[in-house]
């Protein structure tokens, strides 16, 4: 499964998604030049199945846009969900986060 390169993380909440587990990741270090502010993984039987991510957008202040890219690695992909400066805000990437995965997984 393609997933973001993550060397380091600070797990700051840890949550049920119906059958799934989910954590939510801060604080996050990472291989390559993808910088991540926040990561949610969702986990099914011990092992990652889907992630959501806010990622920095190193280009906003030369090309305009938002601050974060909304991302999501799903499978052997990684889809881009456009950029906007909510994605900075850990309440609101939250939220959207857990509305993709209940979606994409057919949780209610």
């Amino acid at each position: 499964m393609y997933a973001p390169a993550i060397i380091d993380a600070k797990e700051a909440e840890r949550f049920k998604l119906g059958p799934y587990d989910a954590r939510l990741l801060i604080d996050i270090k990472a291989q390559g030049h993808v910088r991540y502010l926040y990561v949610l993984v969702v986990i099914k039987d011990g092992k990652p199945c889907y992630y959501i991510s806010s990622e920095v957008n190193e280009m906003a202040a030369e090309l305009g846009g938002g601050s974060h890219f909304l991302c999501a690695f799903e499978g052997d992909r990684h889809s881009n969900y456009g950029c906007d400066d909510k994605w900075a805000d850990l309440a609101t990437f939250k939220e959207m986060a857990i509305k993709m995965a209940k979606d994409h997984l057919t949780v209610k």
